[in-house]
C-alpha cells in the first residue's frame, strides 16, 4: 500500500552523458523554467507493470492510442508475454519497455515530472521519493531519463534536498502549483528519510528553482485521507477550471475540502486574474459508506488526461454515469474511457495514482481565456489566445459558428505581440444566440493543435443575450446562489453569480424585517463572488438574506445555531 515507509532512504550521484541525458544536482541553469499542466500535450504516458495488472493492462492499451507508453519492468519478456496471451493487449509502435528495478506501481508518487526550459526544451525533475521502503523506486525518474535522452535534475543531495510525491501536486501550467500540507511535514527536522529539514519558505524556493512555480498554495491535510495526497479529490482541468470531490453535507471530508476550496479561492485566481471555476464531482460511497465509517476512498478525481482521452476510474453505474456526464460537460470532445478501480481503491490509489505523463517534445502551446457569456451590443465578439512554439508561429486560426446549426466558419487571428494572437467573432446573431468555436495553430515546423484539443469533436461555446429591456437584462445577470454552510454557527459563505457585472447590496434580516447586517454593497464583477457572514454574531434562529439590485430581490433562509 502507498502509506507504509519503513527503512533508511539511499541517495545516490549518478554522473552519464549521452546526447542529451545528463543528471544534475542542482537546479536548471536557465532563464526560463515551467511546469507542463496535464491537461497539455502528453508524449509518453509512464507505467509500472506490477501489481493490479488487469487494470494496467487496460490503461497501457487506451493510453498507446495517443501517445506512447513506457511500460516499466523488471522483465521485458515476461510482461510482453502477460500483455498479450493474458490481457489480450495488442502491441503497437507506440508501447515501448524499460527493463529496470523497481519496488511498486505508484509511478505518479516517484516518476518523473516534466518541466520546460528556455525554448521549451523537455526535461524532468526528481524529488527524494518518501517511501523509505522502496530505494528501487527513486531511481525509476534516472532510468526513464537516460532511455529517453532527456536531462534529469534531482532534489537528492544537500542544499537542495526535497521529498514530495507527485500525488500531492497539481500545477496550472503558469507557475501556481497546489499540495496539501504534508509536504510540509515531510521535510522537517526528524523526517525519516534521511534528508536536510527545509522549512516553507526553502520548499517554495526549491518549487521556484526546480519547477518554475511562483506562488506555491498548501492546503489543510484531510482527516480520513490517510495518504494525504490532493489527487485524491482535486485536480484542474484546463487553465480555468479546477474540478473537486464533493461529499454531502457534513459528511466525511467534505467540511476541510469546502474549506479548502475557500482557501484556494481567496488566495489565487487564474492566470488571467479571473476567479476559479469550481467544478464538483460527487464522491461515491461503498455499500453507503464513506470513509469516515469503513468505506473506501472512492475517486473520480484521480483521472487520467492523456491527449484527446480521459481515463476515469469506475465503481457502480448508479455514480459513475453522472461522473462521466460532468466530465463531458467540462472537457468538450474528450474520449471518456471508465476503468473500473474497485480492485485496487482499497490501497489508497485509482489511474491517476499509476500513471506519470512525460510531455511531447517540442510542445506547440495555446493558452486561452474561453469567452464568456455577454450580453450583444452589436459589437464584434474579442477572441485572444497566446501560442507558443520553439520554431515559431505560423498561423492561428478561428473556427466559428451559431447554435450548432452550420458548418464551421474560420478566420485568422492577427499577432498583437508578446505570442498574443488576437481577433473579433462577426456579429449577426439572433436572439439568445449560442457560439460554439475552437482555436487551431500552425507552428513554423508544421504542427498544428488545437484548443480543446479534441476539436473539432469538442469545441467551447458561449451565450450571446438580446434582452428586450434593461429589467431582462438585470434578471438574467445576478443569482444568488445557495449560502453553506447552512445551518450555520460560524463563517457563511454567500455565493452570487454575475454574466455581466452589476451593482447591488447583500443584507441580513431577522424575520421580523430588522436589519442585522449589510454584508456588502457596491459594484461586483463578471464571475461568481463569495461573500461572508459571521454566524456566532447572532442569537440563534432563522434568517432572511437578501440580494437586492435595480431591477431584482431574492432571498433565501439562513438557520443559525448555537
Amino acid at each position: 500500500m502507498r502509506f507504509i515507509f519503513t527503512t533508511l532512504f539511499f541517495c545516490f550521484t549518478l554522473q552519464l552523458s549521452a546526447q542529451n541525458f545528463q543528471v544534475f544536482n542542482e537546479p536548471p541553469s536557465s532563464n526560463s523554467v515551467r511546469s507542463m499542466a496535464e491537461w497539455e500535450e502528453t508524449g509518453t504516458l509512464v507505467v509500472t507493470w506490477r501489481s493490479f495488472k488487469s487494470i494496467l493492462a487496460q490503461i497501457i492499451a487506451e493510453a498507446s492510442t495517443e501517445c506512447k507508453v513506457l511500460v516499466v519492468c523488471s522483465n521485458e519478456s515476461t510482461t510482453v508475454s502477460q500483455l498479450v496471451n493474458t490481457y489480450g493487449v495488442t502491441l503497437n509502435d507506440n508501447i515501448e519497455f524499460l527493463q529496470t528495478p523497481n519496488n511498486s506501481l505508484w509511478v505518479r508518487d516517484y516518476g518523473p515530472n516534466t518541466i520546460y526550459l528556455d525554448d521549451d526544451s523537455l526535461a524532468i525533475v526528481d524529488w527524494v521519493y518518501n517511501r523509505t521502503s522502496r530505494p528501487q523506486d527513486n531511481a525509476v525518474p534516472v532510468a526513464v531519463a537516460e532511455y529517453m535522452d532527456i536531462p534529469v535534475y534531482r532534489t537528492e543531495e544537500e542544499p537542495y534536498q526535497m521529498v514530495h510525491t507527485g500525488g500531492n501536486y497539481h500545477t496550472d501550467g503558469a507557475g501556481l502549483a497546489f499540495s496539501s500540507s504534508l509536504v510540509i511535514e515531510e521535510n522537517e527536522p526528524g523526517n525519516p528519510y534521511g534528508t536536510e529539514p527545509a522549512n516553507e519558505a526553502q520548499i517554495d524556493e526549491f518549487m521556484s528553482s526546480f519547477m518554475g512555480i511562483d506562488q506555491y498554495v498548501k492546503m489543510e491535510a484531510l482527516p480520513y485521507d490517510v495518504i494525504n495526497h490532493i489527487d485524491m479529490h482535486f485536480r484542474p482541468l484546463d487553465e480555468e477550471t479546477i474540478l473537486v470531490g464533493q461529499y454531502p453535507t457534513g459528511v466525511s471530508d467534505g467540511p476541510q475540502i469546502e474549506a479548502n476550496v475557500l482557501y484556494v479561492l481567496d488566495q489565487t485566481t487564474t492566470q488571467f486574474g479571473t476567479p476559479w471555476n469550481i467544478v464538483r464531482i460527487p464522491m461515491p460511497p461503498e455499500n453507503g459508506y464513506y470513509p469516515y465509517n469503513g468505506g473506501d476512498y472512492r475517486t473520480y478525481t484521480n483521472s487520467v488526461i492523456v491527449n484527446n482521452k480521459i481515463l476515469l476510474p469506475t465503481y457502480e453505474y448508479q455514480y459513475d454515469t453522472t461522473a462521466i456526464q460532468i466530465y463531458e460537460e467540462h472537457m468538450p470532445g474528450y474520449e471518456v474511457v471508465g476503468i473500473n478501480c474497485n480492485q485496487i481503491i482499497p490501497s489508497l490509489g485509482a489511474l491517476h495514482c499509476i500513471t506519470k505523463e512525460v510531455g511531447a517534445h517540442n510542445p506547440l502551446r495555446i493558452v486561452h481565456e474561453k469567452v464568456k457569456d455577454q450580453i450583444d451590443n452589436s459589437d464584434p465578439i474579442p477572441v485572444s489566445a497566446q501560442v507558443t512554439h520553439n520554431s515559431g508561429v505560423s498561423s492561428v486560426k478561428i473556427y466559428y459558428r451559431y447554435s450548432n446549426t452550420a458548418p464551421f466558419e474560420s478566420f485568422l487571428l492577427e499577432d498583437a505581440g508578446n505570442n498574443v494572437w488576437e481577433g473579433l467573432i462577426p456579429n449577426g446573431l439572433d436572439t439568445y444566440t449560442t457560439v460554439e468555436y475552437y482555436i487551431e495553430a500552425e507552428a513554423n515546423s508544421g504542427k498544428m493543435r488545437t484548443r480543446p484539443v479534441p476539436a473539432p469533436t469538442g469545441f467551447y461555446s458561449f451565450d450571446l443575450t438580446f434582452p428586450t429591456n434593461t429589467k431582462e437584462t438585470m434578471d438574467l445577470n445576478t443569482q444568488l446562489l445557495s449560502a453553506f454552510p447552512n445551518p450555520s454557527s460560524g463563517i457563511t459563505c454567500i455565493p452570487i453569480a454575475s454574466k455581466f457585472g452589476s451593482n447591488g447590496s447583500l443584507k441580513l434580516y431577522d424575520l421580523q424585517g430588522r436589519l442585522m447586517e449589510t454584508i456588502f454593497e457596491g459594484p461586483i464583477p463578471q464571475g461568481e463572488h463569495r461573500y461572508y457572514l459571521h454566524a456566532d454574531r447572532y442569537p440563534a434562529g432563522t434568517y432572511l438574506i437578501e440580494w437586492h439590485s435595480d431591477y431584482k430581490v431574492e432571498r433565501q433562509q439562513l438557520i443559525i445555531q448555537k
